[in-house]
């Protein structure tokens, strides 16, 4: 799925409204009567305060009004003075309000409202369209509104927000508990520093051509359910005659004294994401642990008791290397590193310390071999970019490191995202806050890795792997309504996740 512009989204309206044909007040009215029947599907809400502003996200808001008081909510509509001028859609929701609806207007010498507690409280103050920070007693007033404890939804985007471009930190935004976004998620909502105000998204299909959407260049995209779906079954279903050997063999260099379980998680991971075999290179400290958690891996061991050490050993037949997770930082390790990048014949993927070893050694990124995948979190590529001031620069960032060295990377988060060498950038939809405990990137790492054995693309493990691992943690979170999950947890789920990839 696309993630376009907001230049872009406009003139897809436009040429919905003049192809279809549908006028733009038709069209008005499909979103609204989209956001109504999101609200009675997900809210036994029986009073609404609706906040609409003067253009055609007011208007949409004001449309929103009447039909929920058709449905005989109790219903109140707050109209802001935030335009000098009304759109002419706006307009005639506004003509179209039953008088039966009590309606408001607010301005720099009324802005005084009260939203009962019970009320759900709506936003369609500003769209798309803003792009300066709100100021004066526009600002006050969605930061009174944002300290009401009510339930909060936001109509396509949160006032406040930008779509696409870099928002100033001090931006006053609606923070909402919901945002029911038209046709596609908006950049900024997939971003750190502003999609916290989103809150949960929905995204309601209005019917805009989407034929007229294949032709608009776009390099920001939203995984979906489908896609995932296509992309994984590519190499279904298994065929009878199988064997371990049909499915790769996965080498994982995990471990040093103290991080072994980063080895167990990343094992199990691989295993479960469906490799044929798998070898693990650990630290003698680490044998008995990993030969008595995961007894289907075999174990090389390091000459060097609590650590790898590069001890030149054969890696030609395996189809697929994952390295770094608890590794440690040793100077004989980051030697083994080096002569890795140097010699290997199979697809890498490189987490957490073997990140770590190349921030400290630049000069090494020269090395990465061709399609090479790292995994960082933001500190770690923090480390390994430098610094930004925003979230653009930091996807600017992404986007010129996958490029500079021809590789693929994912910055691990909320809508974790896909760098390619081609310059594309695709945003993860699932997984939860609940998944933000240690480990959950040495499980990541290993399904990757088996993936990649597998003979699926970087890019298609990249987006498999990590749409299948944002989905087990959901389901392992749905099913215990937890605050936290454990990698454990979340691999108990994975084999679900991975079936529900399966089906079409």
């Amino acid at each position: 799925m696309k993630i376009l512009s907001a230049s872009q989204i406009r003139e897809l309206d436009k040429l919905t409204i003049s192809h279809k044909p549908i006028s733009s007040i038709d069209l008005m009215e499909t979103a609204a009567c989209e956001c109504v029947k999101w609200i009675l599907q997900n809210l036994s809400t029986q009073n609404f305060t609706i906040l609409a502003g003067r253009g055609n996200n007011g208007g949409d808001g004001l449309a929103i009004a009447r039909l929920l008081h058709n449905q005989g909510k109790e219903v109140e509509v707050f109209w802001i003075e935030n335009s000098p001028q009304i759109s002419i859609d706006c307009q005639i929701n506004h003509e179209r309000l039953p008088k039966e609806i009590p309606i408001t207007l607010l301005n720099a010498q009324n802005c005084n409202l009260h939203i009962p507690a019970e009320s759900v409280c709506i936003d369609a103050i500003f769209g798309v369209g803003l792009s300066r920070p709100l100021e004066g007693w526009l600002a006050d007033l969605l930061k009174k509104i944002n300290n009401l404890p009510n339930l909060k939804i936001a109509i396509d985007i949160p006032s406040g927000m930008y779509a696409d471009q870099p928002q100033p930190a001090e931006s006053t935004i609606f923070r909402a508990n919901y945002t029911l976004t038209f046709h596609q998620a908006k950049l900024n909502m997939l971003l750190p520093q502003t999609g916290n105000f989103a809150g949960k998204i929905a995204v309601l299909d209005i019917g805009l051509l989407k034929e007229y959407e294949r032709e608009m260049p776009c390099n920001y995209f939203l995984l979906s359910e489908n896609l995932v779906k296509s992309w994984y079954q590519e190499r279904l279903p298994r065929p009878i005659f199988a064997h371990k050997g049909t499915f790769g063999h996965s080498l994982l260099v995990a471990g040093s004294l103290g991080k072994g379980g980063a080895s167990i998680l990343a094992a199990k991971a691989c295993l479960l994401a469906g490799t044929g075999l798998l070898t693990l290179l650990v630290p003698p400290c680490n044998y008995s642990p990993l030969q008595t958690a995961v007894p289907e891996a075999m174990l090389l061991l390091s000459s060097a008791q609590n650590y790898i050490r590069n001890d030149n050993h054969d890696f030609s037949s395996f189809k697929a290397v994952g390295v770094g997770c608890g590794i440690g930082l040793h100077e004989e390790t980051q030697v083994f590193l080096k002569n890795l990048l140097q010699k290997a014949q199979a697809p890498l993927v490189l987490d957490a310390d073997a990140l770590n070893i190349l921030a400290q050694n630049p000069d090494w990124l020269s090395l990465l071999p061709v399609n090479s995948i790292l995994t960082p979190h933001p500190k770690e590529f923090e480390r390994l970019a430098g610094s930004w001031q925003n979230d653009h620069e930091a996807l600017e960032k992404q986007t010129a490191f996958a490029q500079k060295y021809h590789c693929f990377v994912l910055f691990k988060g909320a809508y974790s995202r896909i760098a390619t060498p081609q310059g594309k950038i695709f945003f993860n939809p699932t997984g939860n806050p609940a998944m933000a405990t240690g480990g959950m990137g040495d499980v990541l790492a290993g399904i990757i890795t088996a993936l990649l054995a597998q003979g699926y693309s970087p890019e298609k493990a990249l987006c498999i792997g990590v749409y299948a691992h944002g989905l087990a943690g959901d389901l392992a979170q749905q099913k215990r309504n937890a605050i936290a999950i454990t990698p454990t947890m979340l691999l108990e789920e994975l084999p679900i996740a991975f079936a529900k990839l399966s089906v079409s």
